[in-house]
């Protein structure tokens, strides 16, 4: 167009010619190859919330009764569903249930049947009751895995010194695979 604008291009290689005539009929042309690249919009693989729960409940318990959002999934481990403290502070926060873990390393939640194939730079947003202000957070352990037996360690950003909610992302190598 006059304006310099290419439309009607789709994602792939293609030879451009750009061809500009002065007022005198003067013409020009310059030739380019351009590589045009398919935009993949940030898509969300799955939400959960942790439902709901009137008292403190097995996780076990929880997952029989399909308390949690995402019944096609497999929510396992030693920790607990409640609401004692929930979630707030920031955007996404359910404010209902949430799974509680001691410090120390001493209970476990896994999420099973997760199929992130087709998906790339995959990140785990999730948010962290921090409730003791000398602690960083530190001794929390997020891993994934691709077959229920090797698990790889994800980063987790250090908690604030509150006494509070946060949300944090972790980071690694997070699998694309039918069953993360």
């Amino acid at each position: 167009s006059g304006t310099g604008v290419v439309t009607g291009v789709t994602a792939g290689t293609s030879v451009m010619t750009y061809t500009v005539t002065d007022g005198n009929g003067c013409m020009s042309s310059a030739m380019a190859t351009v590589t045009v690249n398919q935009f993949v919009a940030p898509a969300t693989v799955f939400t959960e919330s942790m439902g709901s729960v009137g008292s403190t409940t097995l996780i076990t318990a929880h997952e029989s009764a399909n308390g949690f959002d995402n019944d096609g999934f497999t929510m396992s481990g030693s920790g607990d569903v409640r609401n004692t403290t929930s979630s707030s502070g920031y955007t996404g926060a359910s404010g209902a249930a949430n799974v509680f873990l001691t410090s120390g390393g001493t209970r476990t939640f896994e999420i099973a049947g997760i199929n992130t194939s087709g998906f790339s730079n995959l990140v785990l947003s999730f948010g962290v009751y921090k409730n003791d202000a000398a602690t960083t957070g530190s001794d929390l352990s997020v891993e994934v895995s691709s077959n229920g037996t090797t698990y790889m360690p994800l980063s987790v950003p250090a908690l604030g010194s509150s006494i509070a909610w946060y949300y944090r992302t972790a980071t690694g190598a997070i699998p694309s695979t039918a069953n993360l």
